[in-house]
């Protein structure tokens, strides 16, 4: 289970990079336990509902429970900065997410 969730999780974040026109588009995905964790660092905006789309159809399930957070590049920065913004703006949006029964 774990090697099909490592190959599905590699498929969509592929998916995602192939459907980007950013050439540096960096994208992550967590996959397991019905839920989809995306993160994604570019400066081009993506719907959830295509990123859901997405996600469905690579893992034929449509009650996976999917997180979609995107960075801009260049509020990334470099090193501890960069990874320090994007660990707040997921724990922020998490909380909204529990708040909502989402995750």
């Amino acid at each position: 289970m774990i090697n099909e969730n490592y190959k599905l999780a590699n498929q969509i974040a592929q998916a995602i990079i192939d459907k980007s026109t950013d050439n540096n588009i960096n994208c992550k995905v967590l996959l397991g336990y019905g839920r989809c964790f995306i993160i994604c660092e570019t400066n081009e905006h993506f719907e959830h509902s295509e990123i859901r789309e997405i996600v469905e159809r690579i893992t034929h399930n449509t009650n996976n429970k999917v997180v979609y957070v995107e960075e801009c590049q260049d509020d990334m920065g470099i090193g501890i900065g960069g990874a320090m913004k994007v660990c707040t703006k997921i724990s922020e949006k998490m909380q909204d997410w529990i708040k909502n029964g989402w995750i």
